[in-house]
């Protein structure tokens, strides 16, 4: 017998809107930011958030394609929804729906946000190809307001939601934990968190790092001990 025992492996896969991810964890780059494009640490991400820029978006999607090829991607729309809705779905795996491009959904916009869905989803039925379609919603948005936004979502057709931290708790409640939750957050002890809390995915928004902390504490079994 050999004098040192082989280091188990802790299964980090996770399965959402018919997706199967590597892991729980994404990396959220935001507009502007770098695509860590030779990041190892990047690669280890169950997949990737980006925001696409205000200007030369055609560049931008040659260049996101070229450089995620082959990772699961996410891509967060928050301006000039309906056409870069059109331009992204194609290549996309997910799509994140940000009406006010604050941190997502404003309180005072539910109706207008509805009826941009309902354009979007609309438009989907266009296409061959299914992506999901998730809505972002805010820290601000109240327990009503969230109701409201939940029921919409589950009728209509809406995918899933992307959530705050301190909301999980409550979406998992009025859905019984039978509606697909992204959090959000910021620190690796935040987004651990999350995970416990029921959310399938979570995205980490403080930097790579932060990303990398949380994998290597998943990689411990946290989750199932």
């Amino acid at each position: 017998m050999w004098p040192f025992s082989k280091k188990k492996t802790v299964d980090l896969s996770a399965e959402l809107s018919g997706i199967c991810f590597r892991n729980p964890v994404g990396l959220f780059i935001p507009q502007g930011e770098s695509m860590y494009k030779s990041t190892r640490l990047r690669k280890k991400a169950g997949f990737i958030t980006a925001v696409p820029p205000k200007d030369n978006l055609i560049d931008w999607i040659s260049n996101f394609k070229e450089t995620y090829q082959g990772e699961i991607t996410a891509v967060e729309i928050s301006e000039d929804i309906v056409r870069n809705f059109s331009l992204a779905y194609d290549f996309a795996n997910i799509l994140i729906i940000n009406p006010d491009g604050k941190g997502g959904i404003d309180a005072i916009d539910i109706s207008d946000t509805v009826s941009l869905l309902d354009s979007l989803l609309n438009l989907r039925l266009c296409y061959e190809k299914y992506t999901p379609v998730y809505l972002r919603v805010s820290e601000a948005v109240t327990i009503d307001e969230l109701k409201t936004i939940l029921t919409y979502c589950r009728l209509s057709g809406v995918d899933g939601i992307v959530a705050p931290p301190h909301k999980v708790d409550a979406i998992m409640q009025m859905t019984d934990g039978r509606f697909p939750i992204i959090a959000y957050a910021n620190t690796a002890e935040e987004a651990l968190q999350t995970l416990k809390s029921g959310a399938e995915l979570v995205e980490v928004q403080g930097g790579i790092w932060q990303m990398a902390k949380l994998l290597k504490e998943l990689e411990k079994g946290v989750l199932i001990q």
